[in-house]
């Protein structure tokens, strides 16, 4: 599960309605990136119910997963859960705590 918290070219969380379509613009560009030259076998892609997209991918390599803790700040990820399948987070349908918005499946593999 990657969790895009932060827009990736500023490095700073979204607080205008501007900034979290920026946010989602820009994770769904490095999740297309992930899929297409990487070739990570996307599974879903969750809106939290505020301001960040989770996206949930099969478990690559651990070289990958390396490489992608080398620059996962860069990337505006979130660190705590890559590589841990176990930990899924923000599942669909949930009440996100602060803004009172369910969390919404976006895209899901068939």
């Amino acid at each position: 599960v990657l969790d895009f918290d932060s827009i990736p070219t500023t490095g700073r969380a979204p607080a205008t309605p501007d900034e979290k379509k920026r946010l989602a613009c820009e994770s769904l560009a490095i999740t297309r990136w992930l899929r297409e030259t990487c070739d990570w076998s996307l599974s879903a892609i969750l809106w939290t119910g505020s301001k960040s997209l989770h996206v949930w991918f099969e478990m690559p390599p651990e070289d990958h997963l390396k490489a992608l803790r080398e620059s996962m700040t860069a990337l505006g990820i979130d660190p705590s859960l890559i590589g841990r399948p176990e930990h899924p987070a923000r599942l669909p349908g949930m009440i996100h705590e602060k803004t009172g918005n369910l969390s919404r499946t976006l895209w899901l593999q068939k």
